[in-house]
């Protein structure tokens, strides 16, 4: 916080508030970590869920 003119206590008061968009960007940031945790485990399990899918599948069908 600054006074315009310095000296005078009845200046007006600039005051900076950057605080909300750090935490936005830690936000952000947070979110594309487990967005990307999130895609890799989906990514890591994709044979065994496609292999479970298919093998309903053909059951079904008798196959």
């Amino acid at each position: 916080m600054r006074s315009d003119d310095g000296d005078s206590p009845g200046g007006t008061r600039v005051e900076r508030r950057r605080g909300w968009r750090r935490v936005a960007a830690i936000a952000l940031a947070a979110f594309l970590v487990l967005l990307t945790i999130a895609v890799a485990g989906v990514w890591i399990a994709r044979k065994p869920i496609a292999t479970e899918v298919l093998e309903d599948q053909f059951e079904k069908r008798g196959v």
